[in-house]
Protein backbone atom coordinates (compact mmCIF):
# COMPACT_ATOMS: atom_id res chain seq x y z
CA UNK A 1 0.00 0.00 0.00
CA UNK A 2 2.92 2.17 1.04
CA UNK A 3 4.41 1.90 -2.62
CA UNK A 4 1.36 2.64 -4.27
CA UNK A 5 0.85 5.45 -2.68
CA UNK A 6 4.04 7.18 -3.04
CA UNK A 7 4.14 5.91 -7.01
CA UNK A 8 0.74 8.14 -7.20
CA UNK A 9 2.71 10.85 -5.30
CA UNK A 10 5.25 10.69 -7.40
CA UNK A 11 2.95 10.86 -10.81
CA UNK A 12 0.49 13.71 -9.21
CA UNK A 13 3.91 15.87 -8.72
CA UNK A 14 5.46 15.15 -12.05
CA UNK A 15 2.05 16.31 -13.45
CA UNK A 16 2.27 19.80 -11.45
CA UNK A 17 5.60 20.11 -12.79
CA UNK A 18 4.80 19.47 -16.72
CA UNK A 19 1.68 21.72 -16.00
CA UNK A 20 4.04 24.42 -14.29
CA UNK A 21 7.27 23.88 -16.30
CA UNK A 22 7.00 27.49 -17.29
CA UNK A 23 7.28 28.59 -13.77
CA UNK A 24 10.25 26.61 -12.74
CA UNK A 25 13.98 26.69 -13.77
CA UNK A 26 16.80 24.56 -13.18
CA UNK A 27 20.06 26.29 -11.82
CA UNK A 28 21.59 28.14 -14.54
CA UNK A 29 18.24 29.42 -15.67
CA UNK A 30 17.92 30.41 -11.93
CA UNK A 31 21.53 31.96 -11.25
CA UNK A 32 21.13 33.72 -14.66
CA UNK A 33 17.64 35.84 -14.39
CA UNK A 34 18.25 36.43 -10.56
CA UNK A 35 21.86 37.21 -10.44
CA UNK A 36 22.67 34.34 -7.76
CA UNK A 37 26.05 33.03 -8.49
CA UNK A 38 25.96 28.85 -8.71
CA UNK A 39 27.72 27.92 -4.86
CA UNK A 40 25.08 30.52 -3.10
CA UNK A 41 22.18 29.11 -5.23
CA UNK A 42 23.49 25.22 -3.53
CA UNK A 43 23.85 27.16 -0.30
CA UNK A 44 20.24 28.05 -0.40
CA UNK A 45 18.75 24.91 -1.14
CA UNK A 46 20.76 22.98 1.37
CA UNK A 47 19.91 25.20 4.18
CA UNK A 48 16.27 24.61 3.03
CA UNK A 49 15.39 28.50 1.70
CA UNK A 50 15.32 27.60 -1.62
CA UNK A 51 12.53 24.93 -2.78
CA UNK A 52 14.41 22.34 -5.15
CA UNK A 53 13.12 19.23 -6.50
CA UNK A 54 14.94 16.61 -8.07
CA UNK A 55 13.25 13.98 -9.74
CA UNK A 56 15.76 11.30 -9.57
CA UNK A 57 19.28 11.22 -8.99
CA UNK A 58 20.53 11.79 -12.94
CA UNK A 59 18.44 15.06 -13.19
CA UNK A 60 19.25 18.28 -12.59
CA UNK A 61 17.13 19.98 -9.68
CA UNK A 62 14.24 22.19 -10.73
CA UNK A 63 13.31 25.26 -8.90
CA UNK A 64 10.22 27.28 -8.50
CA UNK A 65 11.36 30.81 -10.26
CA UNK A 66 8.29 32.60 -8.34
CA UNK A 67 10.22 31.87 -4.87
CA UNK A 68 13.07 34.17 -6.02
CA UNK A 69 13.76 37.79 -6.13
CA UNK A 70 16.61 39.69 -6.83
CA UNK A 71 19.91 37.69 -5.68
CA UNK A 72 18.11 35.96 -3.29
CA UNK A 73 15.06 33.74 -2.54
CA UNK A 74 12.11 34.91 -0.72
CA UNK A 75 11.10 34.35 2.83
CA UNK A 76 8.23 32.32 2.20
CA UNK A 77 10.33 29.56 0.62
CA UNK A 78 11.95 28.57 3.85
CA UNK A 79 9.12 28.65 5.70
CA UNK A 80 7.56 26.49 3.28
CA UNK A 81 10.71 23.59 3.50
CA UNK A 82 10.53 24.14 7.20
CA UNK A 83 6.80 23.11 7.64
CA UNK A 84 6.83 20.71 4.52
CA UNK A 85 10.28 19.82 3.85
CA UNK A 86 11.65 20.29 0.39
CA UNK A 87 10.84 18.79 -2.96
CA UNK A 88 8.17 16.80 -3.87
CA UNK A 89 6.28 18.07 -0.40
CA UNK A 90 6.96 22.18 -1.36
CA UNK A 91 6.15 21.13 -5.14
CA UNK A 92 2.42 20.07 -4.70
CA UNK A 93 1.75 22.67 -1.91
CA UNK A 94 2.76 25.91 -4.46
CA UNK A 95 1.07 24.03 -7.44
CA UNK A 96 -2.17 22.40 -6.04
CA UNK A 97 -4.89 24.35 -8.02
CA UNK A 98 -6.97 25.56 -4.62
CA UNK A 99 -10.67 26.05 -4.81
CA UNK A 100 -10.36 28.71 -2.22
CA UNK A 101 -8.30 30.20 -4.64
CA UNK A 102 -10.61 30.16 -7.50
CA UNK A 103 -8.75 27.34 -8.57
CA UNK A 104 -5.70 28.96 -8.79
CA UNK A 105 -2.09 27.68 -6.98
CA UNK A 106 -0.21 29.34 -4.02
CA UNK A 107 2.62 29.90 -6.66
CA UNK A 108 0.10 31.86 -8.89
CA UNK A 109 -1.41 34.08 -6.32
CA UNK A 110 1.18 34.89 -4.04
CA UNK A 111 3.28 37.31 -6.47
CA UNK A 112 0.00 38.97 -7.76
CA UNK A 113 -0.55 41.07 -4.18
CA UNK A 114 -0.55 40.83 -0.59
CA UNK A 115 -3.15 38.84 -0.40
CA UNK A 116 -1.75 35.62 -1.71
CA UNK A 117 1.15 36.75 0.84
CA UNK A 118 -1.71 36.36 3.92
CA UNK A 119 -3.01 32.58 2.25
CA UNK A 120 -0.21 31.61 2.45
CA UNK A 121 0.97 32.30 5.84
CA UNK A 122 -2.82 31.37 6.69
CA UNK A 123 -2.41 27.88 4.89
CA UNK A 124 1.25 27.33 6.82
CA UNK A 125 -0.13 28.04 10.08
CA UNK A 126 -2.70 25.85 9.53
CA UNK A 127 -0.83 22.74 8.33
CA UNK A 128 1.55 22.99 11.44
CA UNK A 129 -1.05 23.70 14.39
CA UNK A 130 -3.13 20.49 12.94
Amino acid sequence: MRRALELRGQVTVAKLIRENLDRMGDASTVCDKFGIPLPTLNRHRNRGNAIAFRPDKKTDFLYPLDQFEAGRPKTWAAQITAALGNGAPAIHFLYVPREDLDGRSIAEDVNNDSSGEKYLRDALISITTE
